[in-house]
């Protein structure tokens, strides 16, 4: 576990990746590294798959994950996916919403030239927005 993260976290996916193969059994904090690798390195598609396999196999996301898969679907302006894996968090998976799932959804808006959908998702928040879900949303303005 501790290789695969040091991996990921040094951005040598394919490493990562390849030692992450050989764990008979990963747990969900080999996932998280292993998805939160692929969102920094832009392999956003890796992680939504590597999170549907987590889920197949037994393993249960916690919000971390889900931080990294919505990281994932920002940096790749992935809505369809951000959309319905943001719907996942509270519904099926019982996990709280964070500000950092909102801001990821926030970018994920933005990127994709959604800004009064940003903005509405903003306004709708259980809590006053922190600067990384703001700046996204000017980010969004300047696209």
């Amino acid at each position: 576990n501790t290789m695969v993260a040091a991996y990921a976290q040094n951005g040598y996916i394919q490493k990562a990746r390849s030692m992450f193969a050989l764990l008979p059994r990963a747990n969900v904090d080999t996932y998280n590294s292993m998805i939160n690798g692929f969102a920094k390195a832009g392999y956003g598609n890796d992680a939504i798959i590597l999170f549907y396999e987590m889920i197949l196999i037994g393993v249960f996301p916690d919000s971390f994950t889900f931080s990294s898969v919505l990281a994932a679907c920002s940096h790749g302006g992935l809505l369809k996916n951000g959309t319905k894996l943001f719907v996942l968090l509270s519904g099926e998976h019982q996990v709280t919403p964070h500000v950092e799932h909102y801001s990821s959804m926030v970018d994920i808006y933005g990127r994709v030239g959604l800004v009064t959908e940003a903005q509405e998702l903003i306004d709708t928040m259980p809590f006053f927005p922190q600067p990384e879900t703001l700046r996204a949303l000017l980010n969004a303005c300047r696209i």
